[in-house]
Order: C-alpha cells, then sequence, then structure tokens
C-alpha cells in the first residue's frame, strides 16, 4: 500500500488547494423529503416523514382549489390534497419483489389498477414512479369562454421510489444510535466519547475529520447514516468484514475511502460521495469495476489490487481517473488496459509495495 498511499497523499494535496471560491449552493427545498410546511413556487406545501422499513417514507400534501360533485352540482373548494408518496433513497435489492420500485402493471386487491415506470425521462435514473387508475373531476371547455367539469377516468400520479444509500432524515439533530459496535467504538474515539456510552452527540460528529475504523471488526456500515459527519474528509474502514459499501450516507467533504481487506463482492452505490477523489478497496472479493466511472464519481485514484477481476474496460468513460492499481488480478482483457495507458492513465500492474 505504500506506493498508493503517496500517490494519494499527492492527488488529496491538489484536491485541497482551492482553485475558485466558494459559491453559495441555492438549491430550492425538495418538498418531497423534507418534513414541515414549504412555500414554493407561491404554493403551500406540508409534508411528513416517517420510518418505512429499512427506508423513509414521506407524505406530501399541497393546499389548492378542487372541484367535486355534490348534490347535482360541481364545487369548487379549497383545501389540503394528497399530492404523493415519496420513498427515501435505499438500495434498489429492497424492492426486488415491490411492484412499486419495478416497471409494470398490476391490479391491487381494492380492483385498483396501477403501473409503475423506472429509470425514464420522467423518473430520471435510479427512481420510479406508480400511478393508479381513479376517477376524478376535470375542466373542459363548452365553447371558446365557457367551461364545464365532467367526471372522467385517468392515471394518477400516486409515489417516488428513489434508490441509493440509505439516509435517515427524520433523525437529524440529537445522538447518534450505532448498533455495530466496532463502528460505534470508533466513531466514539474520533469524537472524543467514551466506549460506555450508548449514543454519540451529533455535535462532536460534526467536527470529524477523519475516521480510523482499521480492524474493528466492522460488519455493516448501514448505522452510519444516523451519523451526521459533513466535515469527514478520510475514512479508514481496512481490515474489517464489510460485504458492500452500500450503507454509506451522503458524506459531502470525503475525499479518501479506505475498504482493503474486507469481504467486499461489490462496491455498492457510492452517488452519495461526490467529493470523493482516492477509493482503495484492494484484497477483497471483487469481480467487476462495474459503476466506478459513475457520472456522479470523480475518482483520481483507484486501487483494486488482489481481487477477482478480469477486466478494466467499465473504467474506460472514467474521466477523472489519474492512477490504477490493479497488480494481482487475473486481468484477461489487455485491449482494455492497452487502452487506459493510451488515454494517459497510470498503470501500477505489476508491482504495489
Amino acid at each position: 500500500m505504500k506506493v498508493f498511499r503517496a500517490m494519494a497523499a499527492l492527488i488529496l494535496g491538489a484536491a485541497l488547494a482551492p482553485l475558485v471560491p466558494a459559491l453559495d449552493a441555492r438549491a430550492e427545498v425538495d418538498v418531497y423529503s423534507t418534513a414541515g410546511h414549504h412555500e414554493v413556487n407561491g404554493r403551500q406545501w406540508y409534508t411528513e416523514c416517517e420510518p418505512y422499513s429499512q427506508t423513509t417514507r414521506c407524505r406530501t400534501s399541497i393546499f389548492a382549489s378542487y372541484v367535486v360533485y355534490r348534490d347535482g352540482q360541481y364545487v369548487t373548494q379549497r383545501d389540503w390534497l394528497f399530492n404523493n408518496l415519496t420513498y427515501l433513497p435505499s438500495p434498489r435489492t429492497m424492492w426486488t419483489t415491490n411492484p412499486l420500485g419495478n416497471n409494470g402493471e398490476w391490479t391491487a386487491k381494492d380492483g385498483r389498477k396501477w403501473r409503475t415506470e423506472c429509470d425514464t425521462a420522467a423518473t430520471g435514473r435510479n427512481g420510479c414512479r406508480s400511478y393508479t387508475e381513479a376517477k376524478v373531476v376535470e375542466q373542459y371547455n363548452l365553447s371558446a369562454n365557457v367551461v364545464g367539469y365532467r367526471t372522467v377516468t385517468k392515471w394518477l400520479f400516486n409515489n417516488i421510489v428513489r434508490f441509493g444509500p440509505i439516509t435517515y432524515p427524520a433523525l437529524q439533530g440529537g445522538d447518534a444510535l450505532i448498533g455495530d459496535p466496532g463502528l460505534f467504538e470508533c466513531l466514539a474515539d474520533a469524537a472524543g466519547v467514551a466506549h460506555n456510552h450508548t449514543a454519540i452527540p451529533q455535535s462532536r460528529l460534526q467536527n470529524v475529520v477523519e475516521l480510523d475504523c482499521y480492524n474493528r471488526g466492522i460488519e455493516s456500515l448501514d448505522d452510519l447514516g444516523f451519523a451526521q459527519l459533513p466535515n469527514l474528509e478520510v475514512a479508514d474502514f481496512s481490515s474489517n468484514w464489510l460485504t458492500t459499501l452500500d450503507g454509506l450516507p451522503y458524506l459531502p467533504s470525503l475525499l479518501l475511502l479506505d475498504a482493503s481487506d474486507n469481504e467486499l463482492t461489490e462496491v455498492g452505490d457510492l452517488s452519495s460521495l461526490s467529493s470523493l477523489v482516492v477509493l482503495a478497496v484492494a484484497d477483497n472479493h471483487l469481480t467487476s469495476v462495474e459503476g466506478l466511472s459513475s457520472e456522479r464519481l470523480q475518482l483520481a485514484a483507484l486501487d483494486v489490487r488482489g481481487n477477482d477481476i478480469t477486466t478494466v474496460a467499465p473504467l474506460a468513460d472514467a474521466w477523472s481517473l489519474e492512477e490504477l492499481y490493479v497488480e494481482d488480478n487475473p486481468i484477461t482483457d489487455l485491449d482494455a488496459l492497452a487502452a487506459l495507458i493510451d488515454a494517459g492513465l497510470w498503470l501500477d500492474v505489476l508491482h504495489g509495495e
């Protein structure tokens, strides 16, 4: 790991250097996933969120005018109306048998018809939208200056399912409750909290810049979503028992992640690590580098030594990658290696001491 660590340090130094003045993020609130009252584009919204299985489900209502058919006539009213449900990010594997997370149409036990579309222009990548067939009142033109109302049957938007690492927005503030003993001890040490505590104050975690979780017997990172780590830049989870990195939450400042010498059979979804530039997953059981060239990742250095990878072809689109360590892999696709070298990538194929 010496060569990789040295190169990673150089890359991190460049990543930390201020290149341009920071700009304020002025994104409008996501009314579908943020609990509370909101005013967006002059309209009133209200969202409530609650735990759902391993993730969170939010119910959003909108204050609006609507028309009902009552006593033989159509009447306009104003009130809070159901808008949609939103299931916050969770692994796609959680939805394998749930029709809300897969393309298709079906009829529920109550006779209502449903349809779901996923990964389309309407849903965006890593998302699904479901619609239900229902009777609604709609407005139409009787003539140039006269409108009427009628009851029709049509598809209505009902819910959103988002795929990605699990987050726990309903648990922000207060203390972080960590179930994995090794992960708890690591976070407690970083936050300066004694191991005999049952929870870690979020105020302590928010100042953590580096996590040294080497050889802690950690089996899962799922509970890391309970910890607020906005300033974490370096995380070392090497020499543990992790099988995936899917439990990683949104870590906006993370630059270096070391998960070498674990039991990884897949890397998982790292799209929430938008600042990550150095990733080490050496000495695991990976068979593919698929997903590591995601447009959401900006990796500059990648260490996949000592795995079961046969081709690095998926990295052809990893435009930001500068260093690749692939020693001790059964690489059979030499053309893909040659293409990366021709593209100017630095490769360590034979040595890594």
